[in-house]
């Protein structure tokens, strides 16, 4: 997160921190090696590759019901992600300026969430469930207002800085 945040002051975007593919999920150790291609910094893409294969590795493969262990997202509206970096065909300093990272606890059966506003939170259920929302209402693609728990990217605290 701090060379996130070091990169996001330098050029007022998280773009390059945005993890395409799956959504930003990370769903094994191996997606780890072709994420951050954005990163233009050989010595940041090593060290965010390293970082994220370790996280990886340590929540296990099958320890999530839908094996999505990790969510690194950038985006610029306060949505869950539906106006994430990814459907941007411009980067520029207008987006890509919040950024979130979910990693899977396996044994709380939540995610930890950490934000570009500096929160953080251990509420969130596998489904996105939890501070107001049911995972009724978050399961089958109903993510909206999901996913909001502090340091998430619904949270409507977060800023990009």
């Amino acid at each position: 997160m701090k060379a996130a945040q070091v990169n996001y002051n330098k050029t007022g975007s998280y773009a390059n921190w945005y993890v395409g593919g799956a959504g930003g999920w990370i769903t094994s150790e191996g997606d780890c090696a072709t994420a951050f291609t954005s990163l233009t910094n050989s010595t940041q893409q090593t060290s965010a590759r390293v970082a994220c294969s370790n996280i990886a590795k340590n929540i296990g493969l099958g320890s999530h019901p839908s094996n999505w262990m990790l969510w690194i997202w950038s985006w610029n509206q306060n949505d869950s992600g539906s106006n994430s970096c990814s459907g941007l065909t411009s980067l520029g300093s207008n987006g890509c300026l919040k950024f979130s990272i979910l990693a899977w606890l396996p044994g709380q059966q939540r995610y930890f969430c950490i934000g570009s506003n500096g929160k953080t939170s251990t509420q969130t259920t596998a489904s996105g469930g939890g501070c107001g929302k049911t995972d009724t209402q978050c399961q089958g693609g109903g993510y909206v207002g999901c996913f909001n728990c502090p340091g998430c990217p619904g949270d409507v605290s977060a800023s990009g800085s």
